[in-house]
């Protein structure tokens, strides 16, 4: 599973991360990626890469 993340506020950015992670290792998910971006562009590139 890959999760992408798009927010603007490098705060929020990196709190959404913490959050993501304490939950993977709570419930012992596997996540191929978890990626953060700030422009929409800069997912939609990653997405179609």
């Amino acid at each position: 599973m890959n999760i992408f993340i798009l927010e603007d506020d490098f705060v929020q950015q990196a709190h959404l991360e913490k959050i993501i992670k304490e939950i993977r290792v709570q419930y012992n998910l596997h996540f191929k990626t978890v990626e953060t971006f700030a422009k929409p562009v800069q997912l939609l590139e990653s997405i179609y890469e």
